[in-house]
Formats: C-alpha cells, sequence, structure tokens
C-alpha cells in the first residue's frame, strides 16, 4: 500500500482537489455538493458554467518526531473544485449536457492539482468518460492510440460495447506529456474510483520490461517518467458500486491511505451486502 504524503501534499499551506464525475452520475455531484456545504465550506459560483469551486480553512498537524515532538498545527487552505459530465433526464432519457468543456477540465486537474479524483466509468480502460455510452469526444483517452500502444509496449485496451475510441483520436496522456503540462517535482496523487481502474496503471507507471519501466505515458517537461516518489495511484480491481464521497470526507480530514481504503471498502461492502452480491476485499489499492 502506498501511503500518501500530506508533508509534500501541504508543504504550501493549500490543498487543492479537482473532482470529476463522469457520466451520467450527476447524483453524485450533487451529493458531493451538498456535503461540501453543510460542512461549512464557502461556495463560490462564479464559474458554475464551468465547474463549482469549494474552499475552507482547516488546521493540521503533523505528525510528531524525535526532533519536533509537539509540532504545531498550521492553517490549511482546501480548495475542491468539481465537474461533471453530461446526464440522462429521468423523464425521456435524454442526454443534458454537464459542465462545459468537461474533458479539457478534467485534463487540466491533471496537470495542475495536487489531488484528483475521477467517479464514473472506466469504460474498460479506455479512459474517464464525460458523455454519453455512443459518443467519444468528451472520453478522456488513456488506454489505446499512443504509440506504446502502437509498436506493442503497451497492450492495448480489450473491445468493450460502447463506442470505439476512433484510431485518430489522440491519447490524452501522451498529448499531455508531449506539450510539457507536467511539472517534474511536483508531488501529486490521482484517485480513479471506476470499475477495474487498475487497468489505468501500466499506462501511468509503464510495463517492467527489460530491467526497466517502458511506456509510461505521464511525463515531465523534460521527458522523464514521473515516479511513485511524486505520483501516487488509486484504482480498484474490480467493479464497484460505491461513489466517492467516502473517499473525499477522508481526504478533507487529511487521514492516511489506509484510512481511506478502509472507508471506501466499508461503503462497498455494504452495498454489495444490498444487492446480495459478493463483496471483495482486495477492490481499493494504492501504488
Amino acid at each position: 500500500m502506498a501511503e500518501l504524503n500530506y508533508e509534500k501534499l501541504l508543504a504550501d499551506k493549500k490543498l487543492e482537489i479537482g473532482v470529476a464525475i463522469g457520466y451520467p452520475f450527476v447524483s453524485e455531484f450533487t451529493a458531493i455538493s451538498e456535503f461540501l456545504k453543510s460542512s461549512g465550506f464557502r461556495f463560490d459560483n462564479s464559474h458554475t458554467q464551468f465547474y463549482d469551486v469549494f474552499t475552507k480553512k482547516k488546521n493540521y498537524t503533523k505528525k510528531a518526531t524525535k526532533a519536533e515532538p509537539k509540532p504545531a498545527s498550521v492553517e490549511i487552505t482546501i480548495e475542491v473544485t468539481i465537474i461533471h459530465g453530461d446526464y440522462d433526464s429521468r423523464k425521456d432519457k435524454t442526454i443534458i449536457p454537464g459542465k462545459k468543456n468537461a474533458k479539457a477540465t478534467f485534463a487540466s486537474f491533471l496537470a495542475k492539482k495536487e489531488v484528483v479524483l475521477y467517479s464514473g466509468h472506466a469504460r474498460a480502460g479506455h479512459g474517464p468518460d464525460f458523455d454519453g455510452d455512443d459518443v467519444t469526444a468528451q472520453n478522456f483517452v488513456i488506454g489505446d492510440n499512443s504509440t506504446y500502444h502502437r509498436n506493442g509496449v503497451l497492450r492495448k485496451t480489450p473491445f468493450y460495447n460502447h463506442a470505439q475510441i476512433p484510431k485518430n483520436q489522440q491519447n490524452d496522456l501522451e498529448a499531455m506529456s508531449k506539450s510539457k503540462q507536467f511539472r517534474g517535482g511536483m508531488y501529486r496523487a490521482w484517485f480513479f474510483n471506476a470499475c477495474s481502474s487498475v487497468n489505468y496503471l501500466d499506462e501511468v507507471r509503464g510495463r517492467w520490461l527489460k530491467q526497466k519501466f517502458q511506456g509510461s505515458l505521464v511525463r515531465d517537461e523534460n521527458g522523464n517518467r514521473i515516479s511513485e516518489n511524486n505520483l501516487l495511484f488509486f484504482g480498484t480491481r474490480h467493479s464497484i458500486r460505491t461513489d466517492a464521497l467516502p473517499l473525499l470526507k477522508e481526504l478533507i480530514e487529511f487521514h492516511s491511505m489506509e484510512q481511506i481504503i478502509k472507508a471506501m471498502s466499508a461503503s462497498e461492502k455494504a452495498l454489495s451486502e444490498a444487492s446480495k452480491e459478493k463483496f471483495q476485499n482486495d477492490t481499493f489499492f494504492s501504488n
């Protein structure tokens, strides 16, 4: 289990979290927004066409050490920026647009936010999806169409029963690296609360081939692979039912990865038992 490094995350006395809710889970967006408002976060509605922003100040106390047995608490500004993709009308199932340019905003989260949380469909490893089942314009492509997929270093994502990514649609992680959007030296954590998001791991980390990692699509401005030291990956090994709210609650309390996984597992177990389906203990992981 890889642990969150809060000392790095909070070094600037800020915790910036980008939350992206995929198609068609607008109810999850609503639940998170209502929770933040009820928890004392200030709502900034000046950009609601594109995203919603919530802020709150909260004290954080470092872990005690021999050198500093009684560390002082530090005031941290928590900023949560939320978007959601398209969703279905309950009446006639027509598609209702989500936040404008959701895919582009999600990409900006990955480039600039310290913590990014995506919750939605994983599309069998193709990537986060912010529009309907039968279109791909707002799919953020991870699992196909990169140079490394074409030359066989990375495995192509298998066929699945929704709209296929066109061969000429770029791999968005690779495109971001090529345009030098990932700053080296920045510590970040990416949480993918989506069915079997372990399928994204090879693209983020690369594959261990010939005594080294090859094929990572996440590279800094100098072309270097961003390693586990500066990029934590949280994902799932199986299909899931739980939303991301338990995860967000743990993050804004500065809780450990063990506590985060415990909270998500408890939520998943309750939903599995309610639907009389098997709960799998190893569903959530960090790397």
